[in-house]
């Protein structure tokens, strides 16, 4: 208790009262703090528009991020690799510039992508040695033809690679020869071997067996076959656009544009078919037409964003430029190869990303949140005049052509403001205040209950220990006497053995407790219940406690049952326990000459039946009645000192009685006496 009031003054003096004192003085400088408030009101504005600032920039700055980490970490830049962040809708285009600040992408020649040859290498290239060495070292064509035929008979699996390379060197060999009809055939049949691929690849090789029969069709001036094939070959590629890489699109694209227009002016062809000419034309100048704006964006490029990227010359960054009145700007992160340029969308900024952010910010009804222009022009709200600008930021370091803007209504408002803020810093002060009072409640009595249980447990630990140790020494005192044949008469060889007997008794009574105290703490005791007699039961309890005590303690028992009480459901075993517990406490807690015991059993409802003891013991104090039921608690005083015990017994009393789904009542008087009273359930089986 002395301790627990020093933790309760230093408590007061180190919390409480510093509590009190910042109330006291925060009262005092309300009055006096308006334009301190004013201040701090424009400080929070100036947060407001600093959150929603920093929520923007790390949306993009997020994304970006992401670009780095792929690009910087790859020694050879794929076009997959700087291509794949372009899915997202904040970059529009890509340019890749390599160390000499030359753009390399897009262009005719990207970093990662050729031509492939018409002839691909395959796995099993082996094979083709033989022909090979026929067709370019000897240049026996014909042998050459029945080495590649001899490949296409002996394939395993039929492998469409190795079987296209084959005939394509069939048809080779056959132009050497002069044989443009055969050559023809066999391209066909490649042409049909091939005209359910999809992979990128064996498109393009069969888009250039397709090239290699316009040539024949060109060389012998078959007109209607090559119109017809060109613009087979055109439409085949418009419409597998999305199958190939960019450079390819436009290198095919070119190609077939050259023979266009020199198709033009060829005079064989018939009206329907210069329509059809023309109509696909269009498409052809459509394409082109994007590459030519493609240069144009390429040029801009190279006139306001590499002079800056050499200065510059950091890892990532900004780059913005302006062009008639139009504002770009350009993300550039550092790679292995050079730079990777990626060509920010303004306008998905402005409405996907700093709107909807915006948008997010309580601000209330007279507070406004905008964006300005280095020009002046409002790009999220209409002017209006009612409003005058209190904040200004730029979106640096990504749009230094933007302001935040925060507008407020009037002047007024911020007086209102000001005062609501008072009454606001006020009660959330008050508030702050309470909870950390009720906190510091809640550590104090959760600690001193915890203080509490460690002083009962190790109390319990130490009652526990001397009552174990007290039977165990008698024992072992009166087994000497006995072993060492210090007894002169068999009387007292007779009475060293009741005692021992005793002690045991009582030991194992102590040791029953534990486990009972024990199987209670864990859940794992269980109760049987069955019908019983209960005023039978308690006679004969009631006889073997007298049995335990002293024959010359001075210990009367009265008995006094009800007539025809009815059978009771309890667990024999527990009842037991909690009664010799009940009978042992009456008898240890009574310091008279002459103890009085009194026991009375008796119908209390239709359904209950109660049971009394009541003594003439030394009782228990008021203010300790609430406790006793507490595990390892114990009635501290001078009369209680001097008695054994575990503070475990009527913790197991009332556990017992709640498991019958009964109450247990104490009613007692200091020095006076106690009565414990049970009640129990009758008739309802548990």
């Amino acid at each position: 208790m002395k301790y627990e009031f020093k933790l309760l003054t230093s408590v007061i003096l180190l919390i409480i009262f510093p509590c009190f004192s910042l109330v006291g003085f925060a009262l005092q400088s309300l009055g006096d703090q308006k334009l301190i408030i004013e201040k701090k009101i424009e400080e929070s504005y100036t947060a407001l528009v600093s959150t929603a600032r920093k929520q923007i920039l790390d949306k993009i700055i997020s994304k970006v991020k992401k670009i780095e980490e792929t690009l910087q970490n790859e020694e050879n830049i794929s076009t997959s690799k700087f291509l794949e962040p372009l899915s997202d809708s904040l970059f529009e285009k890509v340019y890749v510039v390599d160390k000499n600040y030359n753009i390399i992408y897009p262009q005719e020649r990207p970093i990662d992508v050729h031509i492939e040859n018409v002839y691909m290498l395959m796995e099993d290239h082996h094979i083709f040695e033989n022909a090979y060495f026929q067709e370019f070292q000897i240049k026996n064509y014909e042998t050459a033809i029945i080495e590649y035929k001899n490949i296409i008979a002996n394939i395993q699996d039929k492998k469409i690679d190795t079987m296209g390379q084959a005939l394509a060197s069939i048809a080779r060999c056959q132009l050497y020869l002069q044989q443009e009809d055969k050559a023809l055939e066999t391209y066909q049949s490649i042409v049909n071997l091939y005209r359910d691929s999809t992979s990128a690849r064996e498109l393009r090789f069969l888009l250039e067996i397709k090239l290699q029969i316009l040539e024949i069709y060109k060389k012998n001036k078959k007109w209607n076959l090559y119109y017809r094939n060109i613009l087979d070959i055109l439409k085949y590629i418009l419409f597998n656009e999305f199958r190939f890489k960019k450079v390819q699109y436009y290198y095919y694209i070119e190609k077939i544009q050259k023979e266009l227009q020199k198709l033009e002016h060829e005079e064989n062809l018939s009206l329907i078919e210069k329509e059809n000419f023309l109509k696909y034309k269009e498409s052809i100048l459509e394409e082109h037409s994007k590459i030519e704006q493609q240069e144009k964006e390429i040029q801009e490029i190279q006139k306001y964003v590499l002079p800056t990227l050499q200065r510059e010359k950091e890892n990532s960054g900004y780059i913005p430029y302006e062009i008639r009145n139009i504002q770009y700007l350009i993300y550039y992160c550092k790679t292995p190869i050079g730079y990777v340029l990626y060509n920010i969308d303004l306008d998905y900024c402005l409405k996907d990303i700093i709107a909807p952010t915006v948008h997010e910010q309580d601000m209330g009804p007279d507070i406004r949140l905008s964006l300005l222009s280095n020009n002046g022009i409002s790009l999220l709200i209409k002017p209006d005049a009612r409003f005058y600008s209190v904040v200004s930021q730029p979106l640096q370091p990504i749009f230094p052509f933007w302001h935040m803007v925060l507008y407020l209504k009037n002047i007024r408002s911020l007086e209102d403001l000001s005062r609501y803020r008072s009454e606001l810093y006020l009660t959330g002060l008050i508030v702050l205040i309470s909870f950390l009072l009720l906190g510091v409640y809640i550590i104090i009595y959760t600690y001193v209950r915890e203080m509490k249980n460690v002083r009962f447990k190790s109390t319990f630990v130490g009652n526990i220990t001397h009552e174990l140790k007290t039977p165990l020494t008698a024992i072992k005192i009166f087994v000497e006497t006995l072993q060492m044949e210090r007894t002169q008469s068999r009387s007292e060889q007779r009475e060293c053995l009741q005692i021992i007997a005793a002690e045991s008794e009582r030991l194992s009574r102590l040791i029953d407790q534990i486990l009972s105290f024990a199987k209670m703490e864990q859940k794992k005791r269980t109760f049987h219940f069955h019908p019983c007699k209960i005023e039978e039961w308690i006679e004969e309890i009631i006889q073997d406690f007298q049995n335990q005590i002293p024959a010359k303690a001075n210990c009367k028992i009265t008995f006094q049952k009800q007539d025809n009480l009815p059978e009771i459901y309890i667990d024999q075993e527990s009842i037991r326990e909690a009664w010799m517990n009940l009978l042992s406490n009456a008898y240890k807690y009574n310091d008279k000459q002459e103890k009085h015991i009194d026991i009375q059993i008796y119908c209390h409802k239709e359904d209950e039946i109660a049971l009394s003891i009541k003594d003439n013991g030394i009782g228990i104090p008021r203010n300790e009645l609430h406790r006793i039921f507490k595990k390892f608690y114990r009635v501290e005083n001078r009369d209680t000192l001097r008695i054994e015990g575990t503070g475990l017994g009527l913790f197991l009393v009332e556990s017992i009685v709640k498991a019958h789904k009964g109450n247990i009542k104490v009613q007692s008087k200091f020095q006076q006496g106690s009565e414990f009273t049970l009640y129990l359930p009758i008739q309802q089986k548990i």
